[in-house]
C-alpha cells in the first residue's frame, strides 16, 4: 500500500474504534512510574509532552506527572479512541479539544486555554478524526 492508502486506512479504523467506545464509558489509563503503577482515569489526562527519553502528562488538575518513558511509549498505553497524537511532541485527550485554529499555523485550544500546535502531517487526520466525533 502507499503512504495515503496506509494513512487513509489507519483513519479509517481509528474512527471505527472511537465509533464503538461510548462516550460516557471511562477507561483507566495504566502509567508506570518510577517504582509504582499509577491508574488513572483517562478524563484527568488532558495531553503528554514530549521531552526526550520522558514524557510529561499534564492532568486536570493543574497537576503533572513526568514519566521516564518516551511519547510514543506512553501514546501506546493511551486509549486510542480518547487520545491523538497531533505533533512529534504531542498527545491529546479530544475530548480536551475547544478549538481547533487553523490559521497563523495550526493548533488545537484545549479546555483552560492551553494550545498545542498540529503538524502538517497530522492536520488531515486530524480533520478527518474531528469530523467524526
Amino acid at each position: 500500500l502507499k503512504n495515503k492508502e496506509k494513512n487513509d486506512l489507519g483513519t479509517q479504523l481509528r474512527m471505527m474504534l472511537r465509533g464503538m467506545v461510548s462516550p460516557s464509558s471511562t477507561k483507566k489509563v495504566v502509567l508506570p512510574m518510577g517504582g509504582k503503577v499509577l491508574y488513572l482515569n483517562e478524563d484527568e489526562i488532558l495531553y503528554c509532552k514530549a521531552d526526550g527519553n520522558y514524557t510529561t502528562v499534564f492532568k486536570s488538575d493543574d497537576s503533572n506527572l513526568l514519566i521516564s518513558k518516551k511519547i510514543k511509549d506512553v501514546e501506546a498505553l493511551l486509549p486510542q479512541a480518547s487520545f491523538f497524537r497531533v505533533h512529534q511532541s504531542y498527545v491529546v485527550n479530544l475530548k480536551t479539544i475547544k478549538e481547533y485554529v487553523k490559521n497563523e499555523g495550526h493548533y488545537l485550544v484545549l479546555i483552560g486555554g492551553i494550545t498545542i500546535p498540529v503538524s502538517r502531517s497530522k492536520k488531515n487526520e486530524l480533520q478527518d478524526i474531528l469530523q467524526s466525533i
